[in-house]
């Protein structure tokens, strides 16, 4: 699932990372995040920060993490808190991307020698890097049907909005500085369309699997102080690269 970004007041605390309902307000906390999905590497921010300016976005910016808050068939997310990187050597996070302009990072395009633009000037690649990510443990191992199975990505379309999908032919990693914040939440359903037009639904298919459902990260407003690079995958794998790893800019 992929869209846009970041609610709160001062003194509001995230429900989610105190293992229940969250009743704070308005909208860096929702619902309750079960424990043991986010990665070591991550801790959860249990207070407001309303000095921090990555904060704020997070929270009260234009896309805020509640617009990412949907109802099962609409993919985003499911549940929310709010979480920074904890690590001193930084948190790897990852993406899967194609040569989509809506998905193709003008930075890979150009090391590539892929076009940026077309022949009646239209843009050909992505404003940014994309704003979901997913822990680097997330696609370990997994071929690349299970993980766009377990993350809610469809790979032609997605039917709420027609938006086009994602092949996910490059892996793109980026480390975050210590300290960076992401919001975090639960994978939520999505409906997808086939390129002949039938329906289906990517990620958890019922109640008892939304509940163990893998958490992504949603935000990154700015990438522009971690260290990104990206590779070509393997036919059929979300993790194993096929090329050697090329460094890349994020903005």
């Amino acid at each position: 699932a992929e869209t846009l970004l970041m609610q709160t007041r001062r003194e509001s605390v995230q429900g989610a990372v105190l293992g229940q309902s969250a009743v704070a307000q308005p909208g860096c906390s929702s619902g309750t995040i079960p424990s043991g999905l986010l990665p070591s590497d991550f801790a959860y921010v249990g207070e407001a920060m309303p000095d921090s300016e990555q904060y704020e976005g997070l929270c009260t910016g234009e896309y805020s993490a509640t617009t990412q808050l949907m109802a099962p068939g609409e993919g985003g997310l499911q549940n929310l808190a709010i979480a920074k990187c904890a690590n001193s050597d930084g948190c790897p996070v990852i993406r899967l991307f194609d040569k989509g302009p809506a998905n193709l990072p003008a930075s890979v395009a150009e090391s590539e020698g892929l076009p940026t633009t077309g022949p009646d000037g239209e843009k050909l690649t992505a404003d940014d890097c994309g704003h979901y990510f997913d822990p680097l443990s997330g696609a370990e191992g997994m071929s690349k049907s299970a993980y766009f199975q377990a993350t809610g990505i469809c790979d032609f379309e997605y039917a709420d909005g027609s938006y086009p999908g994602n092949i996910g032919t490059f892996l793109l990693q980026c480390t975050l500085p210590q300290g960076y914040l992401v919001a975090t939440g639960q994978t939520q359903s999505t409906t997808c369309k086939t390129e002949g037009g039938s329906e289906y639904t990517a990620g958890p298919q019922n109640t008892q699997e939304a509940a163990t459902a893998p958490l992504q990260f949603y935000g990154f407003n700015s990438l522009a102080d971690a260290a990104c690079k990206y590779c070509v995958l393997e036919d059929g794998s979300a993790s194993s690269c096929a090329s050697s790893w090329i460094s890349t800019a994020c903005p």
